[in-house]
């Protein structure tokens, strides 16, 4: 497991190789990702119920990344980034049973890496994004405290939510 500066130093060389200029999101980052290391990835926004936020596996030739879409923006960033650093950190992909049956835990030490690793992009994105902006990082956050907020009317069922990822699985 690598040590949060040795991330650190990962994150910014990968920033570096990808050639990031400027503000970015999720997005921009794993278009960019899929070019330099010449990898198909797609992302797909699926509600999810209480508990699920994310998931990554390699289905044929394609990284597919499922992240939650009953969130906010900014939750959704961290959630494709971490989700990003299981690819760029080597990790294995990820099982749909195990995703299902809640058998992967964040005390895993690649999940840890990957939630590092998301973390030093989202705060490497906040800080771009602001500084073009002339905007401070308290200012930031003061203005946008409720990041992680849900909207009770958005949380589905298990059923449904299986439904949904049947047919997010099966468009591959």
């Amino acid at each position: 497991m690598l040590n949060q500066s040795k991330l650190r130093k990962k994150v910014n060389k990968l920033l570096k190789e990808l050639n990031f200029e400027g503000s970015f999101d999720s997005f921009r980052f794993v278009e960019k990702l899929g070019e330099q290391l010449n990898l198909k990835i797609k992302l797909q926004s699926v509600p999810m119920p209480p508990g699920f936020f994310g998931f990554w596996s390699l289905i044929n030739d394609c990284h597919v990344i499922l992240y939650r879409a009953n969130t906010s923006w900014f939750h959704q960033q961290q959630i494709i980034f971490h989700e990003c650093g299981h690819i760029c950190l080597g990790h294995h992909s990820g099982s749909i049973e195990k995703f299902l049956k809640r058998e992967i835990l964040y005390s895993e030490p690649e999940e840890q890496e990957a939630e590092t690793f998301a973390t030093l992009l989202l705060c490497n994105a906040i800080t771009q994004g602001l500084t073009e902006q002339g905007i401070s990082l308290s200012q930031y956050y003061n203005q946008n405290s409720s990041f992680y907020n849900e909207c009770p009317q958005d949380v589905i069922s298990m059923q449904d939510f299986m439904l949904q990822l049947k047919e997010v699985m099966e468009m591959r």
